[in-house]
C-alpha cells in the first residue's frame, strides 16, 4: 500500500496527550494523517477532535505499536488505511464502511475477522501474519486484490463470493492441495502467486485448469519441481499443456519458453505424433 502523506502535528503517546494538544491541521492536511513510527501504543481519542473526523480520508498508523484500533469509528470518511507493523491481533473496522483500501501487513493477526462492514474494500493486505484459513471475505465483493503472503495457510479458502477479485498471493504459506480450487476460488481471478508452498505433485495443477481466465500463475519455490527432477520431468510443460490460455508462468511468458514449447508440440502425444487419451 503507498505511504500516506504527511499531515501536520502528531498525536503524543498516548489518548489523554492527544486530547489535551490536539493538533492543528489545514483543510488540506485533514485529508490525509501521517502518525507513523510514533511509538503510539493506543490512538488518541478522536472524539475530542471533531475537526479531524469529519475530512480524515487516509490515515498511516504504520510502525507503532498498536494492539486496538479502538477509535476508528469516529472517522467515517476513512477510505484508506496503513496499520502495518504493528502488534495487531485483530482488525475492528466493522463501523469503517467507506474503507477501500487497508494494509494490515506485519502484525499477529491470526484470522480474517473484523472486515464485515468494510463492504468498498477493493484491495486488501495481510502479508507476514499468522492467519491459518482463508475465509471471512464473503462481505468483500469490490475486493479486486488479496495478499495473505507469509502466512500459515494450509488450503484454499473458499473466497468465490469476492466477484471482483483478480490478483491473489498467497505465496509463502503451507498449502499441499489445490482441491476445490475450481469453485473456490472466483472466475474474474487473473494472477494467482503460490509460490514457496507445500505443493508436491504437479497433477494438482488440474484443479485450476477451471479458471478460465486466469493468465499469469507463480509455482516457483515449491516441492513439485524436485520431485519432478528426480523423475525425469519438466512440470512446467504440464502446466502449459493443461492450462494452455496461461500466457505467464513463474513470470516468464509461456509463448516463448521452451518448455511450453514442448507441451504444445511433443508431451503427452504417442510415436504417431497424436495426442494421447
Amino acid at each position: 500500500m503507498t505511504e500516506v502523506a504527511a499531515g501536520g502535528g502528531a498525536p503524543g503517546p498516548g489518548p489523554s496527550h492527544a486530547s489535551r494538544h490536539p493538533p492543528r491541521h489545514t483543510r488540506k492536511e485533514q485529508a490525509a494523517l501521517d502518525w507513523s513510527f510514533r511509538t503510539l501504543r493506543a490512538l488518541p481519542d478522536l472524539r475530542y477532535l471533531p475537526h479531524l473526523t469529519r475530512h480524515v480520508r487516509a490515515l498511516n498508523l504504520s510502525s507503532n505499536a498498536l494492539l486496538k484500533l479502538n477509535g476508528l469509528e469516529h472517522l467515517p470518511a476513512l477510505e484508506s488505511l496503513n496499520v502495518s507493523s504493528n502488534r495487531l491481533v485483530r482488525l475492528d473496522l466493522s463501523q469503517n464502511v467507506n474503507l477501500t483500501t487497508l494494509d494490515a501487513s506485519h502484525n499477529s493477526l491470526m484470522a480474517i475477522a473484523g472486515l464485515g462492514g468494510c463492504i468498498r474494500l477493493a484491495h486488501l493486505s495481510l502479508a507476514h501474519n499468522c492467519v491459518s484459513n482463508v475465509e471471512g471475505l464473503d462481505a468483500q465483493r469490490c475486493l479486486e486484490t488479496l495478499d495473505l503472503s507469509h502466512n500459515a495457510c494450509e488450503t484454499l479458502g473458499d473466497i468465490s463470493l469476492c466477484a471482483r477479485l483478480t490478483h491473489v498471493n498467497v505465496s509463502h504459506n503451507a498449502i499441499a492441495s489445490l482441491f476445490g480450487a475450481s469453485y473456490k476460488l472466483p472466475n474474474a481471478l487473473r494472477v494467482l502467486n503460490l509460490g514457496n508452498n507445500e505443493l508436491i505433485d504437479v497433477v494438482e495443477i488440474k484443479h485450476l485448469a477451471a479458471c478460465a481466465n486466469l493468465v499469469s500463475l507463480v509455482l516457483r519455490g515449491n516441492p513439485l519441481f524436485a520431485f519432478a527432477a528426480a523423475c525425469g520431468f519438466e512440470p512446467r510443460a504440464v502446466v502449459a499443456f493443461v492450462m494452455p490460455r496461461l500466457a505467464a508462468l513463474d513470470d516468464e511468458g509461456t509463448s516463448t519458453a521452451t518448455w511450453s514449447l514442448r507441451a504444445r508440440t511433443v508431451l503427452f502425444r504417442n510415436d504417431a505424433g497424436e495426442p494421447c487419451p
